[in-house]
């Protein structure tokens, strides 16, 4: 059975688990002992620009991600309403310090938790706050007791181990919120997620202009499952923090970054930000693709997102790869053969422009006019029966 098949298979299975959920009620906080994530109850202020520049919202009359599940190999996710009915069972491969040692709902660097709400984050009229992919769903997988200090990684065993466990839990993203050193055992680990028709999303690291090559993302040049990503600012210019190099492949949201805590159902704010959470924008488009395009493989998933990306002069460069990622375009605009199984960038768009807009421009003033007209005649046969009783001529 191909790939496909298997995924066309599994998503009919979430729907059946997504809907015997609704009966099993809301996910209560369980943390060990020794997990004491950081608690906010702040509200926020105003919609996260994110939200307002990539405009998920427009293509969920086709696709919530429903069905999708998505494997988060982070530092855990902890317990927030936004996220509570989508995160499924998951493990924890930390294993030191010992009083780090929790299990996957555990989340002592509030980084996974926060990238879930990026990813999954549920949407309610209530909420200024919500995923890109409000319906998919969370695989928790814990391999970060905390987050290091310069974002890479020290020990890549439990990296490996996660992503090992994700691919036998049969998600259809993963999602590498990190940086490791590149070792054997991490390039066998992604190449069997991408043998098994996963779209693999890697943050680019956070070093800067230095063009160094970044891993995991740097596989991206032998596995085309693997996609690298960058983070902009609110214009969409490339964050002088992001990575730059050939692992670059696409770019998203970086800076300012608002999202749900790990503990106190509150909202908190990543200033400086971080290419971890631009990986979980294009993890939610990823999400969004692969219910909308069931049968579509990884590898394809991944071309049209770099194909449809908001393109930089020139149409790719080092710094954002093929550009921001457009969760509309990346879901109806329509692909040549070439397009949907390369990086061929399709014709640059002008970000948050309504492509129906020339339409229904037309339509609007064909019908305005069309109403005019309407207008104009009830009035005549109106006007020139008086008209004539008055004397009127003609």
């Amino acid at each position: 059975m191909s790939p496909q098949l298997r995924r066309l298979g599994s998503l009919t299975a979430a729907l059946l688990v997504a809907s015997a959920s609704l009966v099993t009620g809301v996910s209560t906080p369980s943390w060990a002992a020794d997990c004491k994530p950081a608690s906010r109850s702040d509200e926020l202020k105003g919609r996260p620009w994110p939200l307002v520049r990539l405009a998920p919202e427009r293509v969920y009359p086709l696709t919530t991600g429903r069905g999708v599940v998505v494997g988060l190999v982070d530092s855990g996710v902890g317990y927030h309403p936004v996220i509570n009915d989508h995160v499924r069972d998951g493990k924890s491969f930390v294993t030191e310090p010992a009083e780090a040692v929790a299990g996957p709902r555990c989340d002592l660097a509030t980084h996974g938790t926060l990238i879930a709400g990026i990813i999954a984050g549920i949407r309610d009229p209530k909420s200024l706050f919500h995923g890109i992919a409000p319906d998919a769903e969370i695989v928790p997988i814990r391999v970060l007791a905390d987050k290091p200090s310069d974002g890479r990684a020290q020990d890549t065993g439990p990296i490996v181990e996660g992503i090992e466990y994700a691919v036998e839990r049969g998600v259809d993203v993963i999602n590498l919120s990190l940086t490791a050193a590149p070792s054997g055992a991490l390039k066998r680990a992604i190449e069997k997620a991408a043998d098994a028709d996963i779209v693999i999303v890697v943050a680019a690291g956070n070093n800067g202009d230095k063009g160094q090559t970044e891993y995991p993302a740097g596989y991206n040049s032998d596995f085309p499952e693997v996609i690298g990503v960058a983070g902009v600012d609110q214009n969409g210019a490339w964050s002088s923090s992001s990575s730059t190099g050939s692992m670059v492949d696409i770019a998203a949201p970086g800076v300012l970054i608002e999202g749900p805590t790990a503990a106190g159902n509150g909202y908190g704010v990543r200033e400086s930000g971080g290419t971890s959470f631009s990986a979980g924008y294009v993890s939610g488009t990823a999400a969004l693709l692969r219910q909308y395009y069931p049968t579509m493989s990884a590898a394809e998933v991944v071309a049209r997102m770099k194909a449809t990306a908001v393109h930089p002069p020139g149409g790719h460069d080092q710094r954002v790869g093929f550009g921001e990622i457009d969760p509309y375009r990346a879901v109806t605009a329509p692909l040549t053969p070439a397009e949907a199984v390369s990086s061929v960038p399709v014709a640059a768009p002008v970000l948050g422009v309504d492509e129906m807009a020339g339409t229904r421009g037309t339509a609007l003033l064909v019908g305005v006019l069309g109403v005019g007209a309407i207008v104009i005649l009830a009035a005549a046969r109106f006007a020139l029966p008086r008209g004539r009783r008055r004397g009127w001529k003609g």
